[in-house]
């Protein structure tokens, strides 16, 4: 089976069959065979060559849709030598051409991963350090937030339209269980995903989430947030700037703007975080919920983040999710300087690490175990406590 490369993008419209490849290609610029010969074989079982061959990959010319101009490219001959595009983490088969059973097979058994972003950078620039550090054993799948689908928010947007959008890309990937990662904004959408629907998840993966329910407020996080309603009568010019120290420890040095004008989605972004803020007040995560939660949770912390937003949550979940919660603390990283885009190599080492052993403690069974690699509570409130400097 060999790889192509896509060299144009367009949005083709037409039979089922070809709508996960388009999605696909839209998000990576990147066509892998193994990939959607995967999703057909489930979804549309009659309706492809087993074969896997291009001209059945591509639809014809005379069917009225655009084709693309694609490049093959040969794979090594040597198994595992093939190096993946970057886009969709392990997009590319690592088998060779003498052994396709084989690779067919490690691409089914890849890490399968939904990562959401925060409510600023869009998902591909925000994963694509992260994406590339994880590796071909990861299937990793940036996916944007459903608020800036269009030029404004949804009417009635909530993170309950995050959740939908969640599950949707997953029956598209054909996925019946992932990993999920959140930052930010798309944390606190992870969060309400995990209290929905508990049991689509193999573990959760929390990078500093925005939010995480309206109890058990210290008086810090109450007094941050008021702080937070302040900066709703700003002009966005003022806004943005203003939310991002908020989000700091007053020693922080936020990065600059990037050179030349704003990227056009950038005049989403102050609606998008007030609706973000507007649905924080009423939204309902349940504790409860939260608290069944049978797998285990990570959360990645900058040393340099204000401790009465992200510290503050952490030390919350650690109680919640006690006794499956681990925490981790990158003590130069923030939240606008995150390990995801700043220190991709560590996250990405951990991140597997978590996510093989929430594999393989599913697969023990509730009867065999757990294991035993996560901080207690009064370890995480002793991490927090260096973190805040008082001790």
């Amino acid at each position: 089976m060999s790889f192509v490369k896509v060299e144009e993008k367009s949005r083709l419209s037409g039979p089922p069959v070809w709508g996960v490849q388009n999605r696909y290609f839209r998000r990576t610029r990147t066509f892998d065979p193994a990939y959607c010969l995967n999703y057909q074989l489930h979804k549309h079982n009659n309706r492809i060559n087993p074969t896997g061959d291009l001209e059945h990959q591509l639809p014809p010319a005379s069917a009225g849709m655009p084709c693309h101009r694609i490049q093959p490219v040969t794979p090594r001959a040597k198994c595992g030598a093939g190096r993946p595009f970057r886009g969709l983490s392990g997009a590319s088969s690592r088998g060779c051409q003498e052994q396709p059973d084989r690779a067919y097979g490690s691409f089914m058994d890849r890490i399968r991963t939904i990562l959401l972003p925060g409510s600023i950078l869009p998902a591909q620039p925000a994963y694509d350090a992260l994406i590339e550090a994880l590796g071909p054993e990861v299937q990793a799948v940036a996916k944007d937030l459903e608020l800036y689908a269009g030029d404004e928010p949804p009417p009635g947007w909530s993170l309950d339209t995050e959740i939908d959008g969640v599950l949707r890309e997953a029956e598209a990937l054909g996925w019946e269980t992932f990993h999920l990662v959140g930052y930010s904004g798309g944390g606190a959408a992870a969060l309400a995903f995990a209290a929905r629907h508990p049991d689509r998840l193999l573990s959760l993966a929390l990078l500093e989430p925005a939010w995480a329910g309206n109890w058990d407020w210290s008086p810090g996080h109450t007094e941050l947030w008021k702080k937070y309603e302040q900066l709703e009568a700003l002009p966005p010019e003022q806004f943005l700037p203003a939310f991002t120290r908020l989000a700091v420890k007053p020693d922080a040095v936020l990065p600059p703007p990037p050179p030349g004008p704003p990227p056009p989605w950038m005049a989403k972004r102050p609606a998008g975080i007030k609706a973000f803020r507007r649905c924080f007040k009423d939204y309902d995560l349940e504790r409860e919920r939260l608290a069944a939660f049978p797998r285990p949770v990570f959360y990645a912390l900058g040393g340099l983040s204000n401790p009465d937003a992200y510290g503050e949550i952490a030390s919350r979940l650690a109680r919640v999710f006690f006794p499956d919660f681990h925490l981790e603390v990158f003590p130069k990283r923030h939240h606008f300087d995150p390990p995801h885009r700043i220190e991709p190599g560590r996250l990405a080492e951990l991140l597997r690490r978590h996510w093989e052993q929430a594999e393989a403690s599913q697969a023990a069974g509730p009867a065999d175990g757990h294991l035993p690699r996560v901080s207690a509570a009064s370890r995480t409130a002793e991490i927090l406590d260096d973190v805040r400097g008082d001790r």
